[in-house]
């Protein structure tokens, strides 16, 4: 018997259990049966984006200034601070962030671009491109202090696309790019998170603006990771006067 059709059985076991003892079912039916189609509790709702028709979609982004969306992908062009693009919804509990990202260029008058993951506070992380040849991670405290760390050298060339993942568990965020993690750590990033592209904004050099750090993304995903529940495997057997019994291993 497949998989699939197993599963079909073991939930017709249960649900005839249920009908004939239902003395036996006093807890709500999402707490024994998630599976059963019922919806689970879990963090803020995610959602995916592959930016295939050309329109910045309102009900998940904010954004403002020289960010547009074309060609399948989403164009992070930057001139001054107030070129962004941020979801409209906060993320706490679980949940695993992922996206595909291309440098296209970077000059020192945005030396830093990517996204960041903090809350109103600013308290959170960045992670992106750096105009030092490498990825790079800062470490936001919410007071106005950050503290900065980097990846090997030439670990962000222009015109490559990479895989972005941010895993949440507990309060810490790993970082993955291609499946390997360029700046070892787990890095705290709060509850209510908002998510913020291209993140931080730092003129280099001081000097006039010459130039546009720029980036592309073709994919863009988050979704809510729930919280491990207990293997409920379901029994029904015969009793000694041939009423259902119905329990778990």
């Amino acid at each position: 018997m497949s998989r699939k059709m197993l599963s079909i059985a073991a939930k017709v076991h249960l649900i005839a259990a249920m009908f004939l003892a239902p003395t036996l079912f006093s807890v709500p039916l999402a707490t024994v049966a998630p599976w059963l189609g019922v919806p689970s509790a879990l963090a803020d709702d995610g959602f995916v984006d592959d930016f295939e028709d050309g329109i910045i979609d309102p009900s998940h982004w904010t954004y403002g200034g020289t960010i547009t969306e074309s060609d399948g992908v989403l164009h992070l062009d930057r001139e001054d601070p107030d070129d962004f693009i941020q979801t409209n919804a906060t993320f706490s509990g679980d949940w695993t962030l992922e996206m595909d990202i291309r440098l296209d260029e970077i000059v020192w008058n945005d030396m830093f671009h990517g996204i960041s993951l903090t809350d109103e506070t600013g308290l959170g992380i960045s992670f992106g491109y750096s105009m030092y040849g490498k990825l790079f991670l800062a470490v936001h405290d919410g007071q106005g202090g950050s503290g900065y760390y980097y990846a090997a050298n030439g670990t962000n060339q222009p015109g490559q696309w990479l895989n972005w993942k941010f895993v949440r568990s507990g309060g810490t965020v790993t970082v993955l790019v291609n499946d390997s993690e360029p700046i070892p750590g787990a890095w705290i990033v709060p509850e209510d998170a908002r998510i913020r592209m291209p993140g931080i904004y730092e003129d280099g050099d001081g000097g006039p603006h010459s130039g546009v750090t720029s980036s592309s993304v073709d994919f863009f995903s988050i979704v809510a990771v729930p919280s491990s529940v207990p293997d409920l495997t379901p029994r029904v057997e015969l009793g000694s006067w041939g009423e259902v019994k119905a329990a778990y291993r």
